[in-house]
């Protein structure tokens, strides 16, 4: 995996991502690793995607498929089937990167970070507490790319563990702020931003809770005016289409104590079209 021709080492990676794959899958059907291939060579493989993540290119091209993205493609492989040793080890790496001066290195930093929130391990969500103030500061970041990531970073935490932030009542009510604030960002963020919103609104309607009534009528109306906002139709980042699906999701979510809103705001919708 180190090479100085980039497509070698990409493919390099591929190999290893089809092997934790397997890793994974086994860990998933049988509870055990089996082999255990990604764990002995753990401390190489990490060593190689810290590296890759640290001296990423200043003309990398966000959307294409390159290094950091292989890195951390297996990175995300990696915490599903091997020790918590790895959540220790990225951590110590998203400690040293996350305030750097360079844009680059705190993308990578909350890269890695995002790679591994598919984890369960109950030392990661000790960090998550810890770390969460400082991602939502991140939304506000002078670098696109930084904005961009740490909305997704808040998108994974609330897909593997909304938990932590819905049953944390000030964690809550920042993280709604928070997202509300940042619906005026760049279509990316404010797309992983909306995305989060359905995981947080499934868990309280999971747990019978009825605090939604308390933002609804501000994110209702917020995400109305996202969805017929100027370039909100664009192909790749089809902010309308988001905005609406969350209305809907909102909606079908929403306490009893929300049905009175809901029956006024239902109208400005259809004026809206």
């Amino acid at each position: 995996m180190i090479n100085d021709d980039e497509s070698v080492v990409i493919q390099a990676y591929e190999v290893w991502c089809s092997i934790s794959d397997t890793e994974v899958d086994r860990v998933t059907k049988y509870g055990s690793n089996i082999k255990h291939y990604c764990e002995t060579a753990l401390d190489t493989l990490l060593e190689v995607i810290f590296n890759h993540l640290v001296n990423r290119s200043q003309d990398e091209d966000p959307d294409a498929w390159n290094l950091s993205k292989s890195a951390s493609c297996l990175l995300q492989n990696l915490c599903l089937c091997t020790s918590e040793k790895i959540i220790n080890e990225v951590f110590k790496f998203i400690s040293n990167y996350l305030q750097d001066s360079n844009p680059k290195s705190r993308d990578s930093a909350l890269l890695a970070f995002g790679s591994i929130l598919a984890s369960q391990s109950d030392c990661l969500k000790i960090i998550i507490n810890d770390a969460l103030n400082s991602i939502f500061s991140m939304l506000k970041d002078t670098n696109t790319e930084v904005k961009i990531t740490a909305a997704w970073c808040i998108k994974k935490i609330c897909e593997h563990h909304s938990a932590s932030i819905v049953e944390n009542a000030t964690l809550l009510d920042t993280y709604m702020r928070v997202v509300y604030e940042n619906l005026n960002n760049s279509s990316k963020v404010i797309i992983f931003l909306i995305n989060s919103i359905y995981y947080i609104t499934f868990h309280l309607h999971k747990i019978n809770s009825s605090i939604m009534n308390n933002y609804l009528p501000g994110f209702m109306s917020e995400l109305l005016k996202i969805a017929f906002m100027k370039n909100a139709y664009d192909i790749d980042n089809n902010v309308a289409q988001c905005a609406i699906h969350a209305i809907s999701c909102l909606a079908e979510s929403a306490p009893v104590e929300s049905y009175k809103f809901l029956n006024e705001f239902f109208p400005n919708v259809v004026e809206a079209f």
